[in-house]
């Protein structure tokens, strides 16, 4: 009895998470395209100029950081894109909205029927390119670790008054976003989890839910990356911590179903169909994952996509068919396999692109 129980509430959130999935990430569609062996999602790094300058970014983003991507190629690549059938662009940084010509980009986009999705920390807010986002842009990816000032100046190389500043000044623009029209349940908030952040989560993820009544949050693993590889095993938290981080989101949220997703950034579906191009054009699977397919500024991006769509989409990994995972060790049998993929970046870092993700509090691999 009680595990007919179980099975029910299993199915039950594995129902309400695949709804949760199908809303946020456009599930079914990512689903289609896999079978044809077409991605969907293109993430753009557009430069790494970033004012913040967190002290674990990844690609190590800096405030004098004059590495960007050709504004005119990157218009190409919107067209060749298009024409290739990626549905949605990421753009990234650095700080998107730094990159001068972001607003043109979003515009070409939105005209040739791709879907935006900004991912910025909200230091660059002003009326006239939320004018624009509000035309343009599907999604806004918010990042913000802490809605502690004190907090927030340990999390960055800024320091003294010109933290604060910076810290009032993102909130200011995220109350001129809204203010403006921007919708709130258009907003996925996004924290990287550090010993530092940790110690606000709760407030700051109450805040961003609660009071601003954004989407949903993304809680993201620190990773042993650009600046994070100072201080890496004084900054990271453990897995215990992980996953009551986890927890306070699910109940935060009231979606206890996120919690079958694991420490995984966005889904298994997202992981098979999205490729990653940084500020020198190189093609990659994701983020944080080293195995160039191509390059932007040698051949058209469909050439790279049809060519290597096995690499780029870890198409071995799963069973074509019914999308089953075929991972080694634990991330191969978990119950939340449907839906779960686990962290493909922390997996290749600590052993390989098929082996189970070493972050996931449920991986018994590592007790």
């Amino acid at each position: 009895m009680i595990s007919f129980a179980n099975s029910l509430q299993t199915e039950a959130e594995l129902s309400r998470l695949e709804h949760y999935l199908e809303q946020t990430f456009y599930l079914s569609e990512r689903v289609n395209a896999f079978r044809k062996q077409k991605l969907y999602t293109m993430e753009i790094e557009l430069s790494r100029r970033c004012d913040l300058e967190c002290t674990y970014c990844y690609n190590a983003s800096s405030h004098n950081n004059d590495q960007h991507a050709d504004p005119d190629r990157c218009k190409d690549l919107l067209n060749e894109a298009a024409e290739y059938g990626i549905r949605e662009i990421y753009w990234l940084g650095g700080e998107a909205l730094q990159f001068p010509q972001i607003e043109d980009l979003l515009r070409h986009a939105k005209n040739l029927g791709l879907r935006n999705v900004v991912f910025t920390n909200g230091s660059r807010f002003t009326p006239g390119n939320i004018n624009t986002l509000l035309e343009t842009t599907e999604w806004i990816s918010l990042h913000l670790d802490t809605i502690d000032p004190e907090v927030f100046r340990t999390l960055h190389n800024t320091k003294g008054d010109l933290a604060y500043k910076e810290f009032q000044q993102i909130l200011a623009g995220i109350d001129l976003l809204l203010e403006m029209g921007f919708p709130a349940d258009r907003v996925r908030f996004t924290m990287v989890l550090t010993r530092d952040s940790l110690a606000t989560l709760r407030q700051t993820l109450e805040w961003a839910i609660w009071q601003k009544r954004f989407h949903s949050s993304t809680l993201v693993p620190l990773v042993d990356l650009g600046r994070a590889r100072k201080g890496y095993g004084e900054n990271s938290i453990s897995r215990l911590e992980l996953r009551q981080a986890y927890q306070t989101r699910a109940e935060i949220e009231g979606r206890p179903e996120l919690l079958r997703l694991g420490p995984s950034e966005f889904c298994k579906h997202y992981d098979l169909t999205n490729c990653y191009i940084d500020v020198f054009g190189n093609v990659f699977p994701y983020v944080g994952i080293p195995d160039i397919c191509g390059n932007i500024y040698e051949e058209k991006i469909g050439d790279t996509l049809v060519r290597e769509f096995d690499r780029l989409s870890y198409a071995d990994s799963v069973d074509r068919t019914t999308f089953d995972s075929h991972l080694t060790g634990f991330c191969g049998d978990c119950e939340n396999r449907r839906f779960c993929f686990g962290t493909r970046t922390y997996s290749y870092l600590s052993g390989g692109i098929h082996s189970s993700d070493p972050m996931c509090w449920r991986n018994s691999d590592n007790d």
